[in-house]
Order: C-alpha cells, then sequence, then structure tokens
C-alpha cells in the first residue's frame, strides 16, 4: 500500500485508479466531503450575466397572497379586492422608482452612473467586464 493510505479512511470517495495519488491532509472539520480539483483553477477576464435582481421579485409575496385569495374564492375579484389592489399598488410603485432610477442612470456621465450603481450595493456585469479587461489576470491561480 501506498505512503497515504492511511489518511484514506477521512475520506467518503474513492481517489481515481489510475494515475497518482495525490491527497491533501485530511479535513477533520468536513468529514464528508472534500474538494478535488478536477481543472487548474483559472481566473476569467470576464463574467457573465448577473441575471435578475432581488429587487425584481418585490410584488412577488402580495402576487402570492392575491392568487390564493382568488383560487379560495374561485377566483371572483369582488372578495379579494383588497389583495388585488395591494398587488396592483405594488406594482405600480415598482414601476415608478425603476423608472426613475433609470432616468437618473441615463442622465450624466458613466463616472455617475458607476457610482450609482455602487450605491445599491450590486456591480452590473457590463462594469465587471470593463474591470477585468482594464486589469487582465494571469493564466492560472496558484
Amino acid at each position: 500500500m501506498g505512503k497515504f493510505d492511511s489518511q484514506l479512511r477521512f475520506l467518503k470517495f474513492k481517489p481515481p485508479k489510475s494515475g497518482p495519488r495525490v491527497i491533501i491532509a485530511p479535513n477533520y472539520h468536513l468529514n464528508q466531503f472534500q474538494f478535488r480539483q478536477a481543472l487548474p483553477a483559472r481566473l476569467r477576464d470576464y463574467v457573465r450575466g448577473g441575471g435578475t435582481s432581488a429587487s425584481e421579485y418585490t410584488c412577488g409575496p402580495l402576487m402570492n397572497i392575491m392568487l390564493t385569495c382568488l383560487q379560495k374564492n374561485e377566483y371572483d375579484n369582488f372578495v379579494c379586492e383588497k389583495e388585488v389592489a395591494d398587488f396592483y399598488g405594488c406594482v405600480k410603485e415598482f414601476q415608478e422608482t425603476n423608472a426613475v432610477e433609470k432616468a437618473n442612470l441615463k442622465g450624466s456621465g458613466e463616472d455617475d452612473k458607476v457610482v450609482k450603481q455602487f450605491a445599491k450595493n450590486r456591480q452590473p456585469a457590463w462594469l465587471s467586464n470593463k474591470l477585468l479587461k482594464q486589469y487582465p489576470t494571469s493564466g492560472s491561480v496558484e
């Protein structure tokens, strides 16, 4: 047997049969899984699109309440009038604030645009890509 076989009892997975066995010191805190690097870690000069932000789902709970009420009352709008009004009020408020934010972002220069994006604690993917292109990384991380 090999030099590290006594440490294999800490691992839940079986090492590959072909090739050299590379085992890092056993991890006593995470005894279920241990990270095994399949490919060399590399930093890329881009990030993928940011997806949807959490602010776009602000009216989700109200929509859920409204639909539940409508389903219980056989989709009668008059019984669930309060829930429907609350939901449409939330949608209207979101559209107004979203329009104001877009107008503010379009209004001034790009530096101001960046400051406003960071003020909301989110960084858009296009800005990350721009910064990563300005400061490219080396091939791999050691």
